[in-house]
Parts: C-alpha cells; structure tokens; sequence
C-alpha cells in the first residue's frame, strides 16, 4: 500500500511511496495532470545484487522485502520529508519460522531527492546506522548518531543478542506510528515462533519510539523500558501511545 505525500499543500497529492517483495521502494510522480506522463523510479534498495535471496547471499535479491506500508514525516535537516519503513514479511506458513529471514531486517528512514534524483537509487550503504543493543533484563537502547545532510537518512539493523544468544527472524510487518507534533516514529517489530505454542499465545516483538529525523531515541537519554508480554518502548512515552491494545497489560 503506498502512502501519499501532498508537497504543495494544495490537497492534491503529488507523489506516492511504496515498497514490494524484492525490496525496492518506488517513487511515483503524480504531478502532471495527464496520468500518462506520470513517472515512477526506484529510489531505495535493500538489495546490493540481483542475485536471488540465500543462505549464502544474503545481500541478494528479496532477502529483505518491504511489505508495511511507509510513513512520511518532515525532515527539518533538508525542509523536505523522509519515509519511514520497515523491512520483512509475514504473508504464508513459512513466515512463521525466524528461519525463514536469511539476513538482517532493519528499520529505515530515506529522504527524499524529488523526482529524477541521480542519487537514486540510494542503498543501506547511503544511511547512517543506529546500532540496537537489549540486556537481560529486556532493555533496550540505541545510539543517537547524528544524521548529516550528507547522508541519505538512517537505518536501525534488527540484530540484536542478549547474552550472546542473537534473537533471530525480527522483522517488521507494520506500518509506523506517527506522532507528527513531536516528530516520532513508532516502530513496531515482530519475532516469529515464540508464539506458536497455543499455551502462551500472543504477539512476540517490540514497539520503539525514535526520532523520525534520526532513527536515535526520541528524548533524552538511549534506554528503552521493558514493557509485557515482549514490548517495550521508550523511556519518557506513554506505554499507551504505542500499543492501544496491551496499553493494560503494561507497567509504565
């Protein structure tokens, strides 16, 4: 599903963004009154060979779908915007299984160059990283890298090890959540298998508030509280404002 950015503030949309399975992100250019002109160029990839996706090359083509549809917010660095998403799948049986991700999935935030940009198409390689880190105790913290102008935007690789034991397959299937006023994003991260088994059923992952503009904490400090049930989010957020549904169930 692709999200709609209106740039001239006419109520008109001007351009929409959207992903697919091989892991592209598309620009569409709708400005031209005449829909035969409209343009559409590949502007982002998760990929850096088409080679198909694989145990041993895990670089290669479809190894991290983008299926959520993207948010859009502003990005005050440049006065354009930047989209935020996130890559994984959970479409058929074998989603189910963490096996099923062949390399690292990661939360992304790319600007936007306007149409016909010979940056375009940007790659991982163009983006600041925010490294992700959870100690026993199910905190969570990230780093809070700057974000030049330089830089194509910023990625949060969804890698991380608890006690040296990597927590494999995290993805992310949803969409984020906005919270425009103070330029967050609400990243939402799901971790197949552990809720396969129907005597502890429920959602295993996380929810994570970051700075749309940097991808880093959205706050002061780095550390991310531990909530129920797998969630967690950011210290100084309402537990509330990231997960209407389990807002109960949480202690902060």
């Amino acid at each position: 599903t692709p999200v709609l950015t209106d740039f001239g503030l006419d109520q008109i949309d001007d351009v929409a963004v959207a992903g697919d399975l091989a892991g592209n992100l598309w620009r569409f250019d709708l400005t031209n009154t005449d829909p035969t002109k409209w343009s559409v160029e590949a502007m982002f990839q998760t990929y850096t060979t088409t080679a198909p996706c694989s145990t041993l090359q895990q670089n290669g083509l479809g190894c991290e779908p983008i299926t959520a549809m993207p948010e859009v917010f502003g990005d005050p660095a440049t006065g354009s915007v930047i989209y935020v998403f996130g890559s994984g799948q959970y479409l058929g049986p074998s989603d189910r299984n963490a096996s099923s991700v062949k390399g690292t999935n990661h939360f992304f935030g790319v600007r936007d160059y306007g149409t016909g940009s010979s940056k375009y198409p940007l790659h991982e390689s163009d983006l600041v990283t925010q490294t992700l880190t959870q100690d026993t105790a199910g905190i969570r913290s990230i780093t809070s890298n700057a974000v030049p102008t330089t830089k194509a935007g910023w990625m949060i690789p969804l890698n991380v090890s608890v006690g040296g034991t990597a927590i494999a397959g995290e993805r992310n299937v949803v969409r984020a959540g906005k919270l425009s006023s103070a330029g967050f994003a609400i990243l939402y991260s799901l971790i197949p298998g552990a809720n396969n088994d129907p005597c502890t059923p429920g959602r295993i992952g996380a929810v994570m508030a970051v700075s749309a503009a940097s991808g880093g904490p959205a706050g002061s400090g780095s550390r991310l509280r531990s909530c129920a049930r797998g969630l967690c989010c950011l210290a100084g957020v309402a537990c509330a404002l990231a997960v209407s549904d389990s807002a109960r169930h949480m202690s902060g």
